[in-house]
């Protein structure tokens, strides 16, 4: 992670244990195995031939390179689905849309973004199923309703695939983004995948972003992370990792 020359630090540490207490000067977080998870944005198997099926995430629009609020409003919201043949929790543009938003700030979004909530807490697949987006989903401005309701927190979910089909391009604040519950027990997140390729130059917040995420495992290399923009950083891994320093 990066501050401009403007700010106090300069090239943050490459990697940190997850168990550290993060400051400005440094984070860190988790990995997941390549062997844990297949990333499911570039190719899945079909599984009645056993053969590979090429994505077709070539055939979606162009990341765009602006987004209004007015724009943001017009486009779909996003929804949640199981997919029962890989026991999954798919995020994904409602109505067939190739693209769409998840958002708190939009007064319009708003109904999608909790029940794509309940549908993370309330499911079938028990307590170590994976999330992952498909098609083009677009994070705008703030997913952060309050303390206790942001988009992860509570889920069941194990593993959270960030791949490029989730944007965080129009995001500001990414506060409390992956936060989890105070109680250790209630916890299942342990990997989250790709957040060390997000370009962060234009986040202003990411107060409690990780915090309470106590099941995590792992370490990840945020080198890259432009945090020249961000003015609050306060309990960002506050409370992150087991207690007993074990991250695989």
């Amino acid at each position: 992670m990066k501050r401009s020359k403007k700010k106090s630090s300069a090239v943050l540490p490459v990697i940190l244990s997850v168990g550290m207490c993060a400051t400005s000067a440094g984070v860190a977080v988790i990995a997941v195995p390549e062997s844990a998870y297949a990333n499911s944005a570039v190719i899945r198997t079909n599984q009645k031939t056993g053969s590979a099926n090429v994505s077709a995430d070539e055939q979606l629009p162009p990341v765009r390179e602006t987004l209004t609020r007015k724009e943001a409003e017009d486009l779909p919201g996003c929804e949640s689905i199981i997919d029962n043949v890989n026991k999954e929790v798919v995020i994904r543009p409602k109505g067939g849309a190739d693209e769409g938003v998840i958002s708190y700030s939009l007064d319009n979004k708003k109904d999608d973004f909790t029940a794509i909530r309940h549908k993370l807490i309330f499911n079938d697949l028990g307590d170590h199923f994976p999330v992952r987006f498909d098609k083009r989903v677009y994070i705008y401005d703030s997913t952060e309703p309050s303390a206790n309701d942001t988009l992860f927190y509570q889920m069941h979910a194990e593993t959270i695939n960030i791949t490029p089909n989730l944007s965080i391009k129009f995001a500001q604040n990414l506060a409390a983004f992956f936060m989890q519950d105070f109680r250790p027990a209630a916890n299942r997140l342990h990997y989250i995948k790709g957040v060390e390729n997000w370009d962060t130059s234009h986040i202003t917040s990411m107060e409690k972003m990780f915090n309470l995420a106590s099941q995590l495992k792992g370490n990840l290399d945020l080198s890259k992370w432009d945090i020249s923009a961000v003015d609050k950083l306060n309990l960002m891994f506050s409370g992150v990792g087991n207690e007993d320093g074990s991250f695989v």
